[in-house]
């Protein structure tokens, strides 16, 4: 028994050497904050979840298509490779140290792609019930005044 897990250790070792060797490769190079992925990943599957409902709701079963599932696919490639470009940006290195004058793009980008994601939910809830619209009647207001002619007189 000794010698079978020895022969099993023995060959997972450089298994798990190279693996743990690729992980670093793709956190130093390409991604490396998986907390903030599972945050975007919650954003997608809502936006996902609501645009779905918000078809069902409005047009009917029938209209459901799996469109949207391709949708989500192509978002997932266009967001990786903004997420890894901005990781590049943000990290790269000249002689091992980082010279990158735009480190303040990297949290600019996560924020930005988690806005896109809040924005399309908030759509689909209101498409789905427009009562549920809170963000218009701010808008509104401002709008109203800003322009109202009274408040220019008091600036």
């Amino acid at each position: 028994m000794k010698a079978i897990a020895g022969k099993i250790i023995a060959h997972t070792s450089p298994i798990l050497l190279v693996a743990s060797g690729i992980g670093a490769l793709i956190q130093k190079y390409i991604f490396s904050d998986t907390e903030y992925l599972t945050w975007l990943l919650i954003a997608v599957m809502l936006d996902l979840i609501t645009g779905i409902t918000k078809v069902w709701v409005n047009r009917g079963p029938s209209h459901v298509t799996s469109q949207g599932l391709r949708m989500t696919v192509i978002k997932f490639i266009q967001y990786g490779a903004f997420l890894i470009i901005t990781h590049t940006l943000a990290n790269f290195t000249v002689n091992g140290e980082r010279v990158s004058p735009l480190a303040f793009v990297e949290n600019w980008g996560y924020s930005l792609l988690i806005l896109i994601e809040a924005k399309s939910v908030y759509e689909n809830i209101v498409a789905i019930n427009p009562k549920l619209d809170f963000i218009k009647p701010l808008i509104d207001k401002i709008s109203k005044t800003i322009k109202d002619p009274e408040n220019e007189e008091e600036h």
